[in-house]
């Protein structure tokens, strides 16, 4: 399709909305049979009818209508995309790429870029959702500017605490553990449980805690990376729940209970990480800054009051 240009998506936007050759050509100053011929040769390139002839008018055609929808969003989003580098290009705005641990982006990612977007409205924020390696590889490669996820601090890495993450065990309220102040990882060994998959931190934090005390868990039910699903499913007695505390809990049903290994709680810190072998932009900088601002204040979990948690090495 060589000859499927904007151009030509453009012209057929046009016809389709004026309804005729005739009152399109006016509206984008040209000729009527240039705008023909130009549909003719879409017709051709697409290899479907565009329109059916009605006197003196034109309309589409089913598949003309389908692909008038499809054109419509291709040359908005290329005019969209004009303005915008015409803006970058006057100074008048600036990009801050963004990635975030999924579960993020349920409540405290709204709200954050909000705010955000109230004090830098010549920055154009865009997100990326991943895993923490695949977070912290991007940092690395410099695909983004800013993440939050769990805390590291390397060569390469900077990064600033912003709240715990606790692990927990999700039960019902007739839970035999329903009651309890804390769970040790040994008490998981036979309970059947309800997992994330192997990658996820905390499946990473249960499975170091396991190997670090010779413990096989015997009886995994699911392991799943849909957070709600083992939640519910903790919650509705089918097993207990290993998930971390920035999760959204909210069946009055459920109970949460600390996980500790050999009197410690186990957890990790969640933290805003960023290239510290590039110079911090004013627009990340700023980002950075109201983030820890905010987060300090109410962060995913902290609902729970659960005992403090031991900082991370290397603290910023």
């Amino acid at each position: 399709m060589k000859n499927l240009t904007l151009s030509s998506l453009r012209t057929f936007c046009a016809v389709a909305e004026a309804a005729s050759f005739t009152a399109a050509a006016s509206r984008v100053f040209r000729t009527q049979p240039s705008l023909s011929r130009q549909v003719a040769q879409l017709e051709r390139e697409l290899g479907v009818r565009l329109f059916d002839r009605q006197g003196r008018s034109l309309a589409l055609t089913p598949a003309g209508e389908d692909l008038y929808r499809r054109a419509s969003r291709v040359v908005g989003d290329a005019a969209d995309l004009q303005t915008r580098a015409r803006a970058f290009a006057d100074g008048d705005r600036r990009a801050l790429r963004v990635g975030a641990n999924p579960l993020l982006y349920d409540r405290t990612m709204p709200d954050l870029l909000s705010a955000y977007g109230r004090r830098r409205r010549d920055v154009v924020v865009s997100l990326t959702a991943a895993s923490a390696p695949v977070l912290q590889e991007q940092i690395e490669a410099r695909k983004l500017d800013v993440a939050f996820t769990r805390f590291v601090s390397n060569d390469a890495i900077a990064a600033k605490r912003l709240f715990p993450m606790h692990l927990i065990a999700v039960v019902s309220e007739t839970h035999r553990y329903a009651g309890r102040r804390k769970v040790e990882v040994e008490d998981l060994e036979e309970e059947p449980l309800l997992l994330l998959p192997r990658e996820v931190g905390s499946r990473t934090l249960l499975d170091q805690a396991c190997r670090d005390s010779g413990i096989l868990l015997r009886n995994i039910r699911l392991e799943c990376g849909v957070y709600n699903g083992l939640i519910s499913l903790a919650t509705a007695g089918h097993g207990v729940a290993v998930v971390l505390s920035m999760v959204d809990v909210v069946d009055p049903r459920a109970r949460i209970i600390p996980i500790e290994h050999r009197g410690q709680r186990l957890g990790a810190w969640a933290a805003v990480i960023w290239n510290r072998q590039c110079a911090l932009e004013q627009a990340a900088g700023a980002f950075i800054d109201l983030a820890r601002r905010r987060l300090a204040a109410d962060f995913p979990g902290k609902r729970f009051d659960l005992p403090p948690l031991a900082e991370p090495d290397g603290i910023g």
